[in-house]
């Protein structure tokens, strides 16, 4: 038998069972202390991870007033074919009636029509002048250009002044100067991009134009979001061009707000008050009333008297809307179809407040109220009505209820219970021992303090909250259980609460001593850098870097030992080997005689 334990094999079969056994002893119990480590703070990151999501949701739960969720309101209409409305949680529960009586409409100016296929007489360049109501009392003003060649048709003719229209930009020129004149000045000027103001300073000696004009070009484009500046270069004459980028915005440069003169007469003459793109402003539309003929349409882009057409008129020298009965100026002519050709004018000539058909008339809980849109947001606070249609004489008055939106809090009540939920569940189902395993949680602090509060959370009646009124969840409708959590376990009773006391529900979450606040201040060490879980699972991870280092030392005594001990019994298996060769020998010599 010492033969065999002292062969190859079973030298090796003595240093395995040695570096097993001793790894037993002294790498296994670390390795058990760092999986544990390990676990724990994998298990932290989860669960950080769900106290986030709780947490998150808990802001919305707190807040109160107007940003409160149980201040959601919602309105319901009897007949959205005629009106409909949104609300927003400032607006006050109450009802109302109405009626719709005319729709707002959006001024609409017709050509006369003209055969299509008879040649025009336009030739170059001709320049018109679209104005239209602002909508506060003012005008919006717009300079249209269009190139003529002499071969256009009426038809053709009509495309372009069209396309001119449709496609044109809010664009202020400056007056021209020779690159090398001068100019001598210190000031400022404002520029108003639709209501935004911006200051352009300045303070030249004796800069010439060229100069001039490329140092405003740089101010603008770095103050002013929204405007293109550039230099127009014509020989030797230069001037300063300003695009609106967006159709739906003005431009306001004041020439007597220029405190240096820089943009007087006698230099830039830059003068712009509401310039806007007549694209902004109208729609423009070609259509044929008979297969022959064309005709020529413009509308407004925003509905009411107060953005209507104010003046369409040709530009000295020019006749582009004169050609087809357009250069009305600032009369307001009926279109009159009975004529041949048709009289160029206004669908809705008459712009008497009283009785124009721009605006939108509809009786408010019987008061009659006009506006000139049918998006009507400021007759309630927190309110906005669309008017759909109107309403003919034996079509049923609409009745508007707005109250809490029970459906809107439920759900996030039912989040809410969600997201307790999640913590509750993967903290319990970890801080106990099934089927021999041991649950991670189990006999750790935080996660104990953590299950302990939400059970507490589940049943404890909310502090501060006047005696008798609601104080808990379980007055709600919802109920705590052990092993599962939240639940509604009345849902009547909670769609009753909260049609009817709502604001005693509020209390119960977001007072001062609400579930929402308790929960927050609960979890909220627990996150962060600086948190519970945080500092916990660093110190984890330098335990787990401590042990790492302990069994890799661990690991090479133990494989030196091996090594030692290999050596010793390689040693004796020689010693025996010489032991039995020397035997042998004696052996032969003893039967030589």
């Amino acid at each position: 038998m010492a033969l065999d334990l002292l062969s190859t094999s079973g030298i090796n079969s003595l240093i395995s069972q040695y570096t097993i056994s001793e790894m037993n002893k002294r790498i296994i119990p670390l390795q058990d202390r760092k999986d544990r480590y390990s676990n724990l703070s994998s298990n932290y990151s989860a669960l950080s991870s769900n106290l986030s999501s709780l947490k998150s949701l808990l802001d919305g739960f707190k807040e109160t007033g107007s940003s409160s969720i149980f201040a959601a309101k919602s309105a319901v209409s009897s007949n959205t074919d005629f009106i409909s409305a949104s609300v927003s949680s400032s607006v006050v529960a109450g009802s109302y009636s109405l009626r719709v009586n005319q729709l707002a409409k959006s001024d609409v100016l017709l050509s006369s029509d003209f055969s299509s296929a008879a040649t025009n007489t336009l030739t170059g360049t001709h320049s018109f002048t679209i104005k239209t109501g602002d909508g506060e009392g003012g005008e919006f003003t717009s300079t249209i250009s269009a190139l003529f060649d002499g071969s256009e048709t009426n038809k053709t003719a009509l495309e372009k002044i069209r396309n001119a229209i449709n496609a044109d930009k809010a664009e202020v020129l400056s007056g021209a100067h020779d690159a090398s004149d001068t100019f001598t000045g210190t000031g400022s000027f404002v520029i108003n991009l639709n209501g935004t103001e911006k200051t352009i300073d300045y303070d030249y000696s004796n800069l010439s134009y060229d100069e001039v004009i490329d140092d405003l070009v740089t101010k603008i484009g770095s103050n002013v979001d929204g405007l293109t500046a550039e230099k127009v270069v014509n020989g030797n004459m230069v001037e300063l061009k300003l695009t609106v980028e967006n159709n739906d915005q003005y431009l306001t440069i004041d020439q007597t707000a220029d405190t240096g003169g820089l943009l007087g007469a006698g230099s830039l003459n830059i003068n712009a008050i509401k310039e806007k793109s007549s694209a902004g402003m109208v729609s423009a539309s070609m259509f044929a009333p008979q297969s022959d003929t064309s005709q020529l349409s413009l509308t407004a882009k925003k509905t009411g008297l107060d953005y209507r057409i104010l003046d369409i008129s040709d530009a000295g020298g020019s006749s582009a809307l004169t050609a087809f009965g357009l250069n009305l100026g600032n009369s307001r002519p009926s279109f009159d179809q009975s004529a041949d050709p048709d009289t160029a004018g206004f669908v809705y000539s008459d712009v008497n407040q009283n009785t124009t058909l721009l605006n939108s008339i509809f009786e408010f809980n019987g008061l009659t109220i006009t506006r000139g849109s049918n998006v009507i947001s400021d007759l309630v606070d927190g309110m906005t009505l669309t008017l759909n249609a109107s309403m003919e004489a034996e079509d049923t008055t609409v009745d508007l209820s707005v109250s809490n939106d029970v459906d809107h809090i439920k759900s996030k009540i039912e989040n809410f219970i969600e997201e307790f939920n999640s913590v509750y569940s993967y903290v319990k189902m970890n801080s106990s021992s099934s089927n021999g395993v041991r649950g991670v949680f189990l006999g750790d602090s935080n996660a104990s303090s953590l299950l302990s509060s939400f059970r507490t959370f589940g049943y404890t009646a909310i502090e501060g909250i006047p005696a008798g009124n609601l104080n808990k969840l379980s007055d709600i409708g919802i109920s705590f259980d052990p092993h599962t959590g939240l639940k509604i376990s009345d849902a009547n009773l909670l769609e009753q609460k909260l049609t009817g006391e709502v604001e005693q529900v509020e209390d119960i979450f977001n007072s001062a001593n609400g579930i929402a606040n308790l929960i927050y201040d609960k979890i909220d060490p627990f996150l962060g850098i600086d948190g519970y879980l945080s500092t916990a699972q660093s110190r984890y991870d330098s335990n787990i870097k401590y042990l790492n280092d302990k069994m890799s030392s661990t690991q090479t005594r133990i494989d030196k030992s091996a090594e030692v001990m290999r050596g010793r019994y390689e040693q004796l298996q020689m010693q025996m080997a010489e032991f039995y060769a020397t035997q042998n020998y004696f052996s032969q010599l003893s039967g030589g005689f």
